[in-house]
């Protein structure tokens, strides 16, 4: 029997030295299974359109049309961090991540995009996740490579994430504390993993053909678990597990035995979901592939996705309209040919309009979902055209206030917004705030946004100045 493919997803890396393309298919029975591979040299300081011009051949080459591509994001180009939010509710956590991020690196909060795992949730409402930071002119330059291939469904994924996925492939019954040792050249990495969760990821250069190359190996290594050990209040030395044919026997003699426990060596078993043709080129190449494999063979999160909120919501909407012209035009050629039918064989009319309406009926079905989507957009844009009662709205204001905040200033524009000023102690009462304020009735007909949240100091110690602005649905702000 042969397998029949679904269209292609294209995973791409661009490196210092390297671009790589491996090409991912789904079967009809819903594995997925990496097809075909390519892998070309570059000189490293080529401009961004000689760049562009190559991506573009080599997709061209593996029979791009205008498919989902996955670029996988080298770790050396972004900034992770854990940290616990009062939040449990993806929506919730997107917006507190996204203020956050601020704290780590210097810019402003709109110059950044973030994505996020949650690594654990406690009964306490608050969550651990791991907050993965890029500047925006990153992602955009990235994007920019792409445009000759007018690609219309692009994400961007910490590579760390496509190493997690490939580990979790290839591994049996290891430790459940690992660090995955990706040997690739210049662009080599770690990361420490735990129930295919990424806890820790670190980049690191390495130059196989130079003297020494072993100790320095064992340098990074070392220099990672300190930093991670820093980073986190676990103590337990991670299992460090590494490909068995991407490290020259002098590195695997090296690393066994050096950390305290044998490091152990994975190959590719036979049942990995990868073609012939892709298997021979891997035996032969020097390059690591690992990550690009992992994205191709596992789905990623959502919430992963390093795209600014603004792109995804447009993509988002493109595969609604797709999806959506698809149907109509499966509507319109079932009808066209059950006209055609009972056109020819009058005698048999009511049999056919039976199976007409059986058909309507599975589709109506396929459709629903895309008309509640469409639904929520219309109330999202569209919002509430009814007044609101100032005293109603401070009366509800003064209910849900916490305790911690001391209210500074309120005003109301009719029709427009709510601007609340305040100060607090510490950081959570304002999000527990903004929380409350969603959930509200007398403010349901209202965008909650933190437009601020700032400390300074004063006599009588740091506090957080902040302001939140609730702007009508159906008004256009001016912030």
């Amino acid at each position: 029997m042969i397998k029949r493919m679904k269209a292609a997803t294209y995973i791409c890396q661009i490196t210092e030295g390297s671009l790589k393309v491996v090409t991912s298919c789904v079967s009809d029975g819903g594995k997925r299974e990496i097809q075909d591979i390519d892998f070309q040299k570059i000189t490293p300081g080529l401009s961004d359109q000689e760049l562009s011009e190559k991506i573009t051949q080599m997709f061209r080459k593996l029979g791009f049309k205008n498919s989902p591509i996955i670029v996988a994001l080298p770790c050396s180009k972004v900034t992770c961090r854990q940290f616990k939010v009062p939040a449990q509710a993806a929506g919730e956590i997107e917006k507190i991540a996204s203020l956050q991020a601020a704290r780590y690196l210097p810019y402003p909060a709109e110059e950044l995009v973030t994505g996020y795992q949650v690594i654990s949730t406690s009964s306490d409402g608050y969550s651990l996740i791991n907050l993965v930071i890029v500047h925006k002119d990153v992602i955009t330059r990235t994007l920019k490579m792409f445009e000759r291939l007018k690609a219309t469904d692009v994400s961007i994924i910490l590579s760390s994430y496509g190493l997690s996925l490939f580990y979790d492939q290839v591994s049996s019954n290891v430790s459940p504390l690992v660090m995955f040792v990706d040997f690739n050249g210049i662009d080599s990495e770690v990361v420490i993993l735990r129930d295919k969760q990424v806890l820790f990821s670190r980049s690191f250069k390495l130059f196989s053909q130079q003297p020494g190359v072993e100790q320095q190996c064992v340098d990074e290594i070392s220099k990672s678990l300190d930093i991670y050990h820093k980073e986190s209040t676990k103590d337990q030395l991670p299992q460090i597990v590494f490909m068995a044919q991407a490290a020259t026997p002098e590195v695997r003699n090296v690393l066994k035995g050096q950390f305290g426990a044998p490091a152990a060596e994975l190959i590719f078993p036979e049942s990995l979901k990868i073609s012939a043709k892709v298997k021979e080129f891997l035996k032969n190449s020097e390059d690591s592939f690992l990550s690009l494999l992992g994205l191709g063979l596992e789905e990623v999160a959502d919430s992963l996705n390093l795209l600014p909120r603004q792109l995804k919501e447009k993509i988002t909407l493109l595969s609604l309209r797709k999806e959506r012209k698809t149907i109509a035009v499966f509507v319109l050629a079932t009808l066209l040919i059950f006209s055609f039918a009972v056109n020819r064989h009058l005698d048999n009319k009511a049999r056919y309009l039976l199976r007409l309406k059986e058909e309507l009926s599975k589709i109506a079905k396929e459709a629903a979902p895309l008309e509640g989507i469409e639904k929520r957009f219309r109330f999202i844009s569209g919002g509430s055209q009814g007044k609101d009662s100032t005293l109603d709205l401070i009366r509800e204001l003064y209910q849900i206030i916490p305790s911690e905040i001391k209210l500074v200033t309120f005003s109301y524009e009719e029709g427009e917004k709510v601007v609340v000023r305040g100060q607090a102690r510490e950081l959570n009462p304002v999000f527990a705030f903004v929380g409350k304020l969603e959930k509200s009735p007398a403010f349901k007909t209202f965008k909650i946004k933190i437009r601020y949240a700032t400390w300074h100091n004063n006599r009588s110690g740091a506090l957080v100045d902040f302001e939140v602005i609730c702007s009508k649905k159906n008004a256009k702000s001016s912030e």
